[in-house]
């Protein structure tokens, strides 16, 4: 079975040889048969997963055809990405590939992207008015098929909506409540939706750190909804209940003394855009409460 197979990619090379020898004049029709021949790829969309301070996670959904008369066998993809011909990513797809003959294949690749790579890029992106970039996919395949070279390159562009990366700002933090069986603290926040669509959160999980005591957690009911190009005002409530520690804190905090928190918001991201269905986004800030009063203070 093994030698019958080896007679027909030699069989098909040498056809295809020559219709190329023969036709090697007329430059356009050499062209059209090298592409029919010759396997591309496509990119279906980009998913972003994750959104943090620190990078983004995405997954760059790529399908593969394969017009050669015999299968390609695939044993690792090297992959760079490009958002208007910055390279923001590398990495490598490990995972064999199997694509048989007339037949195609879609993969994901995933990519991590720092976001203080990103940040310059899209500072420059922004005073330029783009909403909408070019996301290249250059690739370098390591094939062990017999009638492709070992290794051969496709690359491919879409145009697809800029995603920005929406912010937290702390606005205050203060006690709403004093009870005896628990109190409450309130903060007030700004988010920042730079992008030029919508973004909604839902399935809002909170994290409150006041110096280095116990995290306080929390949820937010309902959705926050961000319009584009806005800034959100909203406020999240933490219920404690007092011991010995948390009341030294609740005084610092009632009058307005140097006290450290963190806070970390985890959430879902709700969009008409493909680009973030499905995707999750954390949002942290630290700040210092005497600072953010002087601030505030300062600006009344």
């Amino acid at each position: 079975m093994l030698k019958k197979k080896k007679i027909f990619i030699a069989v098909s090379s040498l056809i295809i040889l020559v219709v190329v020898f023969f036709l090697s004049k007329d430059t356009e029709t050499v062209q059209e048969i090298k592409e029919s021949v010759t396997p591309s790829m496509y990119l279906t969309n980009i998913q972003i997963n994750n959104l943090t301070s620190d990078q983004a996670k995405m997954d760059m959904l790529v399908l593969f055809d394969n017009p050669l008369p015999v299968g390609l066998s695939v044993d690792s993809i090297f992959y760079t990405i490009f958002i208007e011909n910055t390279l923001i990513a590398k990495s490598t797809y490990r995972d064999p590939l199997q694509i048989e003959s007339g037949d195609s294949a879609t993969i994901s690749l995933p990519v991590t992207v720092n976001v203080d790579k990103l940040d310059s890029l899209l500072k420059d992106l922004e005073a330029d008015g783009k909403d909408s970039v070019d996301y290249a996919v250059v690739t370098e395949f390591n094939d062990n098929s017999m009638l492709t070279p070992e290794s051969f390159n496709l690359q491919v562009s879409k145009k697809l909506p800029l995603v920005k990366f929406p912010e937290i700002q702390i606005q205050n933090l203060k006690v709403s409540h004093i009870g005896v069986k628990n109190t409450e603290i309130e903060v007030t926040s700004n988010i920042e939706n730079p992008n030029v669509f919508s973004v909604g959160l839902q399935d809002i999980h909170l994290q409150l750190q006041l110096d280095d005591n116990k995290v306080l957690k929390g949820t937010k009911e309902g959705n926050i909804e961000l319009p584009s190009n806005s800034t959100t005002p909203t406020s999240f409530t933490f219920s404690i209940a007092l011991d010995e520690a948390f009341k030294s804190l609740i005084d610092l905090i009632k009058e307005g003394k140097d006290l450290e928190f963190s806070l970390n918001m985890d959430a879902d991201l709700v969009s008409d855009q493909t680009i973030l269905k499905d995707g999750k986004i954390n949002l942290e800030v630290q700040e210092n409460l005497k600072d953010l009063q002087k601030f505030a203070k300062s600006n009344n």
